[in-house]
């Protein structure tokens, strides 16, 4: 997939309230720092970019939540994407 696509991503660290709570540090530090356009949500990101590039950016927003000592997380990821268009976040 080539074209821009705009992705809602949701993550819940699952368990010890302490992990949790650095897991969510550490993945809002990796998230902002991913270099490509992104707004902070309610309950999670929208972001702004190929879909290759964002799916990396799930895989490690995961690994950041095991690294900090998460268990399990809830990773919901929404995408809007359309045929031969690029989507922006302001669109």
């Amino acid at each position: 997939m080539k074209n821009t696509i705009v992705a809602y991503i949701q993550i819940i660290p699952i368990g010890e309230e302490n992990f949790c709570k650095a897991a969510l540090e550490k993945i809002q530090v990796d998230i902002e720092q991913c270099g490509l356009p992104m707004k902070k949500q309610q309950f999670g990101y929208a972001i702004e970019g190929a879909y290759e590039p964002i799916m990396r950016i799930c895989e490690a927003l995961q690994l950041a939540a095991f690294n900090a000592g998460v268990k399990q997380i809830d990773l919901t990821i929404r995408m809007h994407s359309a045929s031969g268009q690029n989507l922006h976040l302001n669109s």
